[in-house]
């Protein structure tokens, strides 16, 4: 999967979500930071939940994270953006919500041949994403989240991996 590809599902998905947000349904947006997750370390991300009544609902949200990795034993790192595209069910009784979902994450990484760094292609991540959040009166949240990898670089690699959410909902 390349970057087209998922800023092309990430759009869609967005207008999804915004269109039918118009009707008798509730949504909410929301301003996050992540970490730990799908990005690797952290990240900040833009959600928005659209609820079919007052328990069940449907969330997705995008982030970016301005990684940067070792490419070598030194102490040289090289930036190496990773955007994130993340689908979740949602289940909410008051201020409690449930999330059961999937992200993925693109990202690219640098190494080294003999004495040159070379750029490597794209790859993809894919997670499982669970989760619980509590929301606060004023509009903020925070949550727990289990997010290990189930997919990595087109092979399978299960990784235990989890995050913590700080964020604003309005």
């Amino acid at each position: 999967m390349n970057l087209k590809m998922v800023l092309k599902f990430t759009a869609f998905l967005l207008l999804t979500l915004q269109c039918q947000g118009r009707g008798r349904l509730q949504r909410d947006n929301n301003i996050f930071i992540a970490l730990g997750g799908p990005a690797g370390h952290y990240s900040l991300n833009y959600g928005n939940n659209i609820y079919f009544d007052k328990h069940y609902g449907l969330g997705g949200s995008i982030g970016i994270s301005p990684s940067l990795i070792p490419i070598s034993k030194g102490e040289k790192f090289q930036f190496s953006p990773r955007f994130t595209v993340q689908v979740q069910g949602l289940y909410r009784v008051h201020a409690h919500e449930l999330e059961l979902g999937g992200a993925t994450s693109t990202y690219t990484y640098y190494y080294p041949h003999n004495t040159e760094h070379k750029f490597d292609k794209m790859q993809t991540a894919i997670f499982f994403d669970g989760g619980y959040s509590y929301k606060f009166n004023n509009g903020l949240y925070t949550g727990i989240y289990f997010t290990p990898m189930l997919f990595d670089a087109g092979k399978a690699s299960f990784k235990l991996w989890g995050c913590v959410r700080l964020g604003y909902r309005f």
